[in-house]
């Protein structure tokens, strides 16, 4: 417990020092249940305005089972994003989004066959505030994620948890790192509290901390943006379930 409350004051700490970037999207969690992750996602950001923006994803993902880190052994997730976001202030901005996601779920010993009656639809409704500001050469922000999930067998009908809801306080660090302001570093961190329903409502509680950490380089010529990084995800009070993520993302930018 004692562990548990420093990590918690450490996140928020680099919370309220932290920023958001555009163009990076970060790997869904896939749980404790496997030990590594690969994470690849294609997206376009479309500027509808001055103030208003369109961007949408796909990505997939695959994992290692129970017992190994091979980050290709499983077919993960599958997931279609799209958000729109609206820069209202000089320091604020908020956003709304739906997000489909299909995942595969495996045994948890040898030989980890696919449980095909496991698999999990989810329909996913979320929104977010930003608050962005700037010390020196650095981008500084912090975020609140409000989410609800809705979660189905592959015939649509209601999975034993039918439901979740989730509340997510994140921040991230970004910094370019050339003159030419193509390359940047960028750090993050994210705290999960979530409830979920399977009779009934559970006890809201912590789930897990996130931490990633980002190498950004941007192409203006060719509109688009290329990510390379690390997540860890330490799951749960004790810190005890921890998940590497290696994720790359492509997004473009204003192709209409």
């Amino acid at each position: 417990m004692k562990n548990f409350r420093k990590t918690i004051i450490i996140c928020v700490c680099i919370a309220i020092y932290s920023s958001i970037v555009n163009a990076q999207i970060i790997p869904p969690g896939l749980g404790k249940e496997v030990n590594t992750v690969s994470w690849f996602a294609l997206g376009l950001k479309q500027d509808l305005n001055k103030t208003v923006s369109s961007t949408t994803y796909i990505g997939h993902s695959s994992s290692s089972n129970s017992s190994n880190y091979n980050l290709y052994d499983h077919d993960a997730l599958y997931v279609v994003n799209q958000e729109f976001s609206h820069h209202f202030k000089n320091h604020w901005k908020y956003s709304g989004a739906f997000r489909y996601s299909w995942q595969n779920f495996y045994e948890t010993s040898n030989p980890y066959r696919k449980k095909e009656s496991l698999s999990r639809q989810e329909l996913r409704f979320y929104g977010r505030i930003y608050y962005l500001t700037k010390v020196n050469k650095v981008d500084l922000s912090f975020s609140y994620r409000p989410e609800y999930r809705l979660f189905y067998f592959s015939d649509f009908k209601p999975y034993k948890e039918s439901a979740e809801f989730r509340s997510r306080f994140a921040g991230k660090v970004s910094a370019f790192i050339n003159h030419q302001k193509t390359r940047k570093l960028i750090f993050g961190t994210e705290l999960l509290f979530t409830t979920d329903k399977t009779d009934k409502w559970s006890t809201w509680e912590y789930h897990d901390s996130r931490f990633t950490l980002y190498y950004s380089m941007l192409f203006p010529e060719q509109k688009c943006s290329f990510n390379i990084g690390y997540m860890n995800d330490l799951i749960g009070k004790k810190m005890s379930n921890n998940v590497h993520y290696l994720a790359v993302d492509l997004t473009f930018k204003n192709l209409f």
